[in-house]
C-alpha cells in the first residue's frame, strides 16, 4: 500500500492523539518522538551556534564596517568594539563612533579586539576524523556525520560552519569523554524510566548495530528513488534493518511477552517502547499484530485494529516481513471470505422475513440491527485491502512466499468475488514458490471459470488437482484438507452451468467406473461420491436457477441414499418457499423424513412463506413443527418476531405475546456463556420493540393481560424497554390494576420505580402519581415483597424525597409492621411459569 508521507507531523505536540484502536498508543508516540527519534542532541546545539555567530559577526560588519585593529577596547562582559579601517565608510557615524571610542577608552583595559569563539558542541567524528585514521568498529553504535538523515520537511540538523567546526576539531579525547557522559545520562534517565513503569520486563544493552544508508524516498517504503539526490538521505528499508541497542531490547522483551501468551501486557509495552523514542523492530510489530488479532472482544474490530498496526509500521518505515505480510493475508482473505458469505445470508434473510408493520417489502429486514449489520457489510473492503497488501509484499521482495492459508484464502476470496485476473495471478505466485496449495480452493476456482463461461480453465484447474491427488496417493506431497467428491461435484456444477450436460454425465460416468474392483470399500466410497456429486453439484445449480420441479425430478429419480433425498428435498423446500413457489415447496416438504435435523429448516421457510402469504392457520402448523422438533436458538428471533407481529396484526393478541414471551424465554435458557446470552437478550429488546412500533403504528388497544404478557416479557429479559413500557403502563389504571394479580401489581410498582429511578421520568407528575397509587396497593397487602422490587423502590423513594416526603415514612412503617409480624408467611412475587397456560402448547 502506498502512504503519503508524515513528515509533516514532527512538530506536533506530545499531547494530541488519535482515537481508533492501537492507534492512541502507536500514532501519538510517533508523532512526538519522531523528530527527537532520527535527530541527534549535538546538532540542534551547533545549529544555534552557527547562527548565533553568522548572525552576530554580519551585523557588526554591516554596521561598521570596520575590521578589527590593536587599539580596539572591550567593554560591560568582555564585548569588543571594531576600530574604523577607513573614515570614508563609516560615512556620517564617524563622528559618534569616535565619541563612543574615547568613553569606553576610559574603562577598557587595553585588550585587542578579537572574534568571540563560541563553545564547541558535542558531536560524533566520522571515520576520517578519528585518531589515526581508523574506521568505526563493529561494535560502535553512535551515530556519525555521515549517517545524518534529512527528512525534507525538517531543518538541516547541522549547517555548513557547524559540520566543518566538528570536522576540524582536534581534541578527539576530550570530545569521546563528552559523548559518554552524554550517553550515560541517557542510560540513566532509561533506568528510572524502567524502575518507575509497571512492565514486567527490564532493558539490557547487549546487542550491536549497523546502519545500511541508502537514498530512498520517504514517501513509499517499497520504493526506491533517484540516487543522485544529494539532499535525501534515509536508512535503507529491508527486512533486515537492524534498530539501536535499547530498542532492540525493548523489542525483545515484547517478543518474549508474545512467546509467553501475554497479549495483554502487549499493547503497553509497546506504548512505553515508542514513548522512549525507540525504533520498534519488526519482531516487536509482530507482536502488537498478534496481540491485535487476539485481544479485541468484538470480531469485527480484529480487521481494523490489525490495520492499525501495520500503518504505523509504515509510519516508522519498519518493512514487514515474511511473517507479518502472512498473518496479515490470512486474517485479511478470511475476513473477505466471511463477508461475503455473511452478505449471502443477510440476503435470504431479508428476503424471507420482512416487517408486516412497514408493509410487505423485500428491501426491508425486520430488526434495525439486521439493517445495521447490512450497512457495515456493504462498506467492507477487506478483499481490496487483501489485494493491496499482497502487491506490496511482492513488489518488496520479488521472492517472497506466503503460507498455504494465505494463499488458498485468498484465491477463494478472488473466485467468490469474480477478480479471476487477481485469482489467476495469485496462483501463478504460489506455483512460482512451489507452495502446496489447499484443496478446498479448486472448487471454488472451478465454479469460478464456469460462471464466467470458460469451462475450458475450468477442467484445467481440475486437471491440476488431479495431478496433486495422484502424488499425493503416491506419497509425494501432503496435501491438506483433501476432499475429491467436493471437486467432483463443482465440475458437475460447472458442466451444468456452461450447459453441458452430457459432457457432465460422461464425466460421472467415468468417476464410477474409477471405483470398479478399487478396494473392499470401493461401494462405500463410490455411494458417498455419488450423493455429493448429485446434491452438491446437479441439484445445487438446478436450486441456484430457480429451477424447482427440475430438482424435484432430478431428486426423485437419482439413485441417493435416504439421507441425501431427505437432505435434498429440504433444500429445495426451503428455496423454492424463499422464492414463494409454494406448490414445489409443499411437494418438496413431503419428501423429507420428519425425524431428519434439517426438517426444521425446511419448518422455519414453511412457516415464514405462510405469514408472507396471510394463512395463518397453515403457519400455525408449521410453528408447532418447529417448536417440536428444534431447539431454541439465536436464529428464532426473527421467525418468532414475525409470527407474533402476524399474530397481533390479525387480531390474535394474546396468542401472539404468549408465543413470544414463551419462546424468548426458551432461548435464553438454550445459552448459559454470559456473552450468548448478552447477545440474546439484545435480540429480544429490539423484537419486543419491534412489537411495540406495530401496535403503536396500527392503533391497537390492548386489554390489561396483554399489557402484563408483554412486561413480563420485558422482566424477565432485560427490564423496561422504552418507550413500549411507557405506552403499556399509560394504558393502566385503577379498573385495571383492580383485575391484575399481586405478582402484576408488584411488577408494575417495579417497572415505575425503575422508570423514575433513571431520572428519565423523575420530573413526571402522571408516573409518579401512579408510582404512589401501585405503592399504596402493595402496602395494603401487608405481604413482603422480594428484595429486588423493596431495593427499586427505596431508591425510587429517595429520588422523591422532597416532593414526597409522606411516601418515604409510609413505606418504611410498612416494612417494620411486616417484619414484626414475622409469624405471617411471606409470599415472594416471582413470576409465573411461562410455560402455564401457554396457546399452542
Amino acid at each position: 500500500m502506498v502512504f503519503k508521507p508524515f513528515t509533516h507531523l514532527a512538530r506536533q505536540s506530545i499531547g494530541k492523539t488519535f482515537t481508533h484502536g492501537y492507534a492512541q498508543s502507536v500514532v501519538a508516540a510517533t508523532q512526538s518522538s519522531y523528530a527527537s527519534s532520527t535527530t541527534p542532541f549535538g546538532p540542534f546545539g551547533s545549529h544555534t551556534a552557527s547562527k548565533l555567530s553568522k548572525h552576530g559577526s554580519s551585523q557588526l560588519y554591516s554596521s561598521f564596517q570596520f575590521p578589527p585593529t590593536p587599539s580596539s577596547k572591550t567593554a560591560n562582559g568582555g564585548q569588543l568594539a571594531p576600530t574604523p579601517q577607513d573614515s570614508r565608510e563609516a560615512g556620517g557615524l564617524a563622528a559618534y563612533y569616535e565619541a563612543w571610542q574615547k568613553q569606553q577608552g576610559k574603562f577598557g583595559g587595553g585588550q585587542e579586539w578579537k572574534q568571540f569563539q563560541f563553545p564547541l558542541c558535542i558531536g560524533w567524528k566520522g571515520p576520517n576524523a578519528l585518531s589515526d585514521g581508523k574506521h568505526v568498529k563493529k561494535g560502535d553504535v553512535r551515530l556519525h556525520p555521515d549517517t545524518l538523515l534529512d527528512y525534507g520537511g525538517l531543518d538541516r540538523a547541522y549547517s555548513s560552519s557547524a559540520v566543518d567546526d566538528i570536522k576540524k576539531a582536534e581534541d578527539v579525547v576530550a570530545e569521546a569523554a563528552a559523548v559518554e557522559e552524554v550517553d550515560k545520562a541517557i542510560a540513566q534517565e532509561i533506568s528510572n524510566l524502567q524502575i518507575t513503569s509497571a512492565l514486567p520486563f527490564t532493558a539490557a544493552s547487549n546487542g550491536q548495530v549497523s546502519l545500511d544508508i541508502t537514498s530512498t524516498s520517504r514517501t513509499d517504503p517499497t520504493q526506491s528513488v533517484n540516487t543522485t539526490s544529494p539532499t535525501q538521505c534515509s536508512v535503507s528499508l529491508t527486512d533486515n534493518n537492524v534498530p539501536t541497542p535499547d530498542s532492540l531490547v525493548s523489542s525483545d522483551a515484547v517478543v518474549q511477552l508474545r512467546e509467553a501468551g501475554r497479549y495483554t501486557e502487549i499493547p503497553a509495552a509497546f506504548e512505553l517502547l515508542l514513548t522512549r523514542e525507540m525504533q520498534p523492530s519488526v519482531e516487536a510489530y509482530n507482536a502488537l499484530l498478534a496481540a491485535a488479532i487476539k485481544l479485541p472482544a468484538a470480531k469485527h474490530q480484529v480487521v481494523s485494529q490489525a490495520l492499525n498496526v501495520y500503518t504505523s509500521m509504515l509510519r516508522h518505515q519498519v518493512v514487514p516481513d515474511t511473517a507479518f505480510y502472512t498473518t496479515l493475508l490470512e486474517l485479511l482473505s478470511q475476513q473477505a471470505v466471511d463477508v461475503h458469505r455473511a452478505k449471502l445470508a443477510m440476503t435470504l434473510k431479508r428476503l424471507r422475513y420482512y416487517n408486516p408493520g412497514l408493509g410487505k417489502s423485500k428491501d426491508i429486514f425486520l430488526l434495525q440491527s439486521d439493517e445495521s449489520e447490512w450497512a457495515i457489510l456493504l462498506q467492507d473492503d477487506a478483499f481490496s485491502t487483501a489485494i493491496k497488501v499482497f502487491d506490496a509484499a511482492v513488489i518488496t521482495t520479488e521472492d517472497r512466499s506466503f503460507s498455504s492459508e494465505a494463499y488458498g484464502s485468498l484465491v477463494t476470496a478472488c473466485a467468490l468475488y469474480g477478480r479471476i485476473e487477481d485469482m489467476l495471478r495469485i496462483h501463478a505466485h504460489l506455483e512460482e514458490n512451489k507452495v502446496l496449495p489447499k484443496a478446498s480452493m479448486f472448487p471454488p476456482m472451478i465454479e469460478a471459470f464456469a460462471r464466467r463461461g470458460d469451462l475450458r480453465s475450468a477442467v484445467e484447474c481440475y486437471n491440476g488437482y488431479k495431478d496433486l491427488a495422484i502424488q499425493n496417493d503416491m506419497g509425494c506431497n501432503t496435501l491438506v484438507d483433501r476432499n475429491d467428491n467436493e471437486v467432483y461435484a463443482a465440475v458437475i456444477k460447472s458442466y451444468a452451468i456452461c450447459g453441458r450436460k452430457d459432457a457432465g454425465g460422461r464425466f460421472l460416468s467415468r468417476i464410477i467406473e474409477s471405483f470398479n474392483g478399487n478396494g473392499e470399500d470401493a461401494g462405500a466410497r463410490l455411494r458417498a461420491v455419488y450423493d455429493t456429486v448429485i446434491t452438491s453439484g446437479l441439484i445445487q445449480h438446478q436450486i441456484d436457477a430457480a429451477q424447482f420441479a427440475e430438482a424435484l425430478d432430478t431428486t426423485a429419480t437419482r439413485s441417493l441414499s435416504p439421507s441425501a433425498r431427505s437432505n435434498a428435498f429440504a433444500h429445495i423446500c426451503s428455496a423454492a418457499a424463499d422464492h414463494n413457489d409454494r406448490k414445489s415447496a409443499i411437494e418438496a416438504y413431503k419428501g423429507i423424513d420428519k425425524t431428519a435435523p434439517e426438517m426444521s429448516m425446511a419448518a422455519l421457510s414453511m412457516l415464514a412463506l405462510h405469514v408472507r402469504c396471510d394463512q395463518l392457520d397453515e403457519a400455525r402448523t408449521f410453528w408447532s413443527v418447529l417448536y417440536g422438533s428444534r431447539n431454541a436458538e439465536i436464529s428464532l428471533i426473527e421467525p418468532t418476531t414475525m409470527y407474533a407481529l402476524a399474530l397481533i396484526g390479525t387480531g390474535h393478541i394474546d396468542e401472539g405475546l404468549q408465543h413470544a414471551r414463551e419462546a424468548f424465554s426458551r432461548m435464553r435458557a438454550s445459552v448459559d456463556t454470559t456473552g450468548a446470552q448478552t447477545q440474546i437478550k439484545e435480540k429480544i429488546d429490539e423484537a419486543i420493540e419491534r412489537i411495540g412500533n406495530l401496535i403503536t403504528l396500527t392503533g391497537i388497544v390492548l386489554s390489561p393481560h396483554a399489557r402484563m404478557i408483554l412486561l413480563w416479557a420485558m422482566s424477565e429479559n432485560n427490564g423496561p424497554v422504552s418507550p413500549v413500557s411507557e405506552q403499556l403502563l399509560a394504558g393502566l389504571g385503577p379498573v385495571a390494576f383492580s383485575a391484575l394479580s399481586w405478582q402484576d401489581i408488584v411488577l408494575l410498582l417495579r417497572t415505575e420505580a425503575a422508570m423514575i429511578s433513571s431520572g428519565m421520568f423523575l420530573q413526571d407528575v402522571a408516573h409518579a402519581a401512579r408510582f404512589e397509587y401501585l405503592m399504596d396497593k402493595v402496602i395494603e397487602q401487608d405481604v413482603m415483597v422480594d428484595e429486588r422490587t423493596a431495593k427499586v423502590v427505596e431508591q425510587t423513594l429517595k429520588a422523591l424525597e422532597t416532593r414526597h416526603p409522606d411516601s418515604v415514612s409510609k413505606w418504611q412503617n410498612a416494612r417494620h409492621k411486616i417484619i414484626q409480624q414475622s409469624h405471617l408467611p411471606t409470599l415472594n412475587s416471582a413470576a409465573p411459569n411461562v410455560a402455564a397456560n401457554t396457546p399452542g402448547l
